[in-house]
């Protein structure tokens, strides 16, 4: 691996330390984010949740910075709110402020923190059941909802910082997928993450002509949360195709949006470089 970026939730806190232990080294950056999106194409049909990619962002943009800040404040908002849920409905005793005190430096608080913390506190055995029981939004319809801005809003903010917007997990979206693409290709779309652990090889095919049909680049990435038993059951080593994935390095290449912080890699010319994409 000599290409990676890594592409948390809402934040870009954990840039500064990986740079430092990419310093010296021939790994190649791509300054990323995963900003969480609702879209709702009817005023009184279904929300949907989209997570839109960016790739080579300029984090200082005013744009996507306040955007950014906006999340960052909701999601500190919503965490609060989800432990009252949880204490209120499932008779629980959770303190706020000692499950905020678990998370990392430079987290996104969310529902997965609270899966963790339930597991530590013996609750529930797996974060599969800690969804299941208290935080699937699906199975529990009055699960406090965080603020997010629309997927066009994180799509300009991307575009206008110099970055690549793409959509995440897409499969997800099957039912909706054309109409949104539809949406967001005047306002910068680029792409499509074709690859992921909850792609079949056929949803892949899919999504594959899909993005052809509509001019997108094809891009992949582990969808990594740091769960390492959880993702080896569930494609941890992904297989990333050479050719479908070329004219994104090309793209990142030609816009100078790789970070070298080190020597010249010497398979620099090899995509399959880019199998190291975090989000």
């Amino acid at each position: 691996m000599n290409i990676l970026a890594v592409t948390d939730h809402d934040t870009v806190a954990a840039w500064p330390a990986l740079e430092r232990a990419a310093a010296g080294t021939s790994l190649r950056l791509i300054p990323g984010v995963e900003i969480n999106t609702v879209w709702q194409p009817l005023p009184d049909g279904p929300r949907w949740e989209v997570h839109i990619l960016g790739y080579g962002i300029q984090a200082e943009h005013p744009r996507l910075h306040h955007l950014l800040n906006q999340h960052q404040q909701a999601r500190h908002t919503h965490f609060e709110q989800l432990i009252l849920w949880l204490n209120q409905t499932h008779g629980l005793s959770l303190c706020h402020q000692e499950l905020l005190a678990r998370l990392p430096q430079s987290g996104s608080p969310g529902r997965p923190h609270v899966a963790r913390a339930l597991i530590e506190l013996g609750l529930v055995r797996h974060m599969g059941e800690a969804f299941q029981r208290y935080l699937s939004r699906s199975k529990h319809p009055g699960l406090p909802q965080r603020h997010s801005e629309t997927p066009q809003a994180a799509v300009q903010a991307i575009t206008e910082s110099g970055g690549l917007a793409v959509i995440a997990h897409p499969g997800e979206q099957l039912e909706v997928l054309s109409p949104l693409i539809e949406a967001l290709i005047p306002l910068g779309l680029q792409g499509l993450e074709v690859f992921h652990k909850s792609h079949p090889p056929r949803q892949e095919e899919t999504l594959c002509q899909l993005a052809r049909q509509w001019g997108l680049l094809v891009t992949g990435g582990t969808d990594f949360h740091g769960e390492a038993q959880h993702y080896a059951s569930r494609r941890c080593r992904l297989h990333l195709p050479d050719d479908p994935l070329q004219p994104f390095y090309q793209q990142l290449t030609k816009r100078g949006l790789l970070k070298n912080l080190g020597p010249e890699p010497q398979a620099f010319q090899q995509p399959q470089a880019f199998a190291g994409c975090f989000g």
